[in-house]
């Protein structure tokens, strides 16, 4: 991890005639950002001089920026994350299943979120028990570029035996009623599409890949629960805990465009062991 890095510093070179903050405007900056850059003694340099957001760059000049970094470094926690990948602007980890991503009530000491000190700016979300990949920012400018720009494809376990091989679920969800976690289908809920395809099925479960269009809370459980294919695991939304003990879901690809070198990311992280054993109890291959 970083721990002492102060900053990440990018250079961009003006193409016209134009202000410091037109500049960063164009490369994805906010306003926010951009007054965030006010502040430190380094935050927007030109020729190795200080200089003001309204300071007018001609064609040719390179503006020089230091980043806030949020900090991101190992904090004093029992909590060990594997890395996938990491550099000076973003962390991809494989979240085992069993840990939450950010702290709430009921979960306090024991997130993810408190390996770190400083923000936790996590661009996608696992629930506690869905395992992973994960995309963390380093930066405020990371998590801009990268907000609902990422594409996830999930593996799921489900019960029961598919006669079409793809297909999409199409459903819309609500909460049950407030302040309960169940989701259910209902008319009144938000529009929600999941689409799969059924990678391998045997003794009445199936291995599918999930792609998700919208992002509502519990969706692939609720979809998959409403046509009669309830998770292996997901006793929740009636799934059977004989093989497995949590819902059996794992994020297992993740693309998205590099929020800084803008170059394509692709990664893959393979079935988590309990998952692995449940697949091999029923003879599906993965």
């Amino acid at each position: 991890m970083s721990g002492g890095v102060k900053g990440r510093k990018l250079f961009y070179t003006a193409p016209t005639a134009m202000t410091a903050e037109q500049l960063l405007k164009q490369n994805g900056y906010s306003k926010a950002l951009v007054t965030e850059l006010k502040k430190p003694e380094d935050g927007m340099m030109l020729e190795g001089k200080r200089i003001r957001s309204t300071t007018l760059l001609q064609a040719g000049q390179v503006l020089e920026v230091t980043l806030p970094y949020d900090d991101v470094k190992r904090a004093k926690s029992d909590i060990s994350i594997p890395i996938i990948y990491q550099d000076e602007d973003i962390i991809v980890y494989d979240k085992p299943y069993g840990i939450a991503c950010h702290r709430s009530g009921s979960h306090i000491s024991d997130t993810i979120e408190n390996t770190f000190e400083g923000v936790f700016r996590a661009v996608t979300r696992l629930d506690r028990d869905t395992s992973g990949l994960l995309l963390v920012a380093r930066h405020q400018l990371a998590a801009a570029k990268l907000w609902q720009k990422t594409s996830k494809r999930y593996v799921a376990l489900v019960e029961g035996h598919f006669e079409r091989i793809t297909g999409r679920i199409e459903l819309p969800i609500m909460r049950f009623r407030p302040y309960d976690m169940r989701r259910i289908v209902d008319e009144c809920g938000d529009p929600a599409l999941t689409e799969y395809r059924v990678l391998d099925q045997n003794n009445g479960g199936a291995l599918v890949e999930c792609i998700l269009r919208t992002g509502r809370t519990h969706q692939v459980r609720v979809h998959f629960a409403a046509i009669g294919h309830p998770l292996l695991g997901d006793d929740f939304y009636g799934g059977s805990t004989d093989l497995i003990n949590r819902q059996a879901l794992h994020c297992w690809k993740l693309e998205f465009i590099h929020p800084i070198i803008e170059q394509k990311m692709n990664f893959c992280a393979p079935l988590p062991a309990d998952m692995a054993a449940a697949a091999d109890k029923l003879g599906i291959k993965y």
